[in-house]
């Protein structure tokens, strides 16, 4: 990887150029899925927390430079599809690079304690289906999928609360508060 990363891109050829990179998408699959097994580990055995002090998100987010949101999503991600997490075989499709992180990101967000179960039943299809369209109109299909799986449905309760943002203005001595 070191090397390719040398190579200027501006001296490979058009067909090159093309075959590059999506080795390289191959194998920052084969990279992330070690990360997200690492992770997971790194999780499990506490670690981070011995070793350092810190939580395995606030320890990665430091040490890499990475945002701690972004640092969050692989370790929660992490957490889901390791062999306790109950998403097993999304590692196995981001290892043999069927899908990416992102894919798997989606998968374990969309999966909780009322759906996780409907959801591993049919991971193998839901993988195999992202190769078959695009990604928006895939984590759509499977938001929606995990809603119908999910007892409770996908609504949201705190999406029926009315906005609680206010504005204040102020003329002269005249202050006035307004819901927006």
């Amino acid at each position: 990887l070191g090397t390719v990363a040398s190579i200027p891109a501006s001296l490979l050829g058009d067909d090159e150029l093309a075959g590059v990179t999506l080795e390289l998408e191959r194998a920052r699959r084969l990279l992330d899925a070690a990360e997200l097994g690492c992770l997971a580990e790194l999780d499990r055995r506490g670690v981070t927390e011995v070793a350092f002090g810190q939580k395995v998100v606030a320890w990665l987010a430091h040490e890499a430079k990475l945002p701690r949101a972004v640092a969050g999503a692989r370790v929660r991600t992490a957490r889901k599809i390791a062999p306790a997490g109950g998403l097993e075989p999304v590692g196995e499709a981001l290892r043999d690079g069927s899908i990416g992180f992102d894919h798997a990101r989606v998968l374990a967000d969309a999966a909780n304690a009322r759906n996780v179960d409907g959801l591993a039943g049919v991971i193998g299809e839901l993988c195999d289906a992202a190769g078959v369209t695009t990604f928006e109109r895939w984590s759509a299909e499977v938001r929606g999928l995990a809603d119908l799986l999910d007892a409770d449905g996908g609504h949201d309760p705190a999406g029926d609360l009315p906005d609680p943002r206010l504005s204040v203005h102020r003329v002269g001595d005249v202050t006035t508060v307004q819901q927006n």
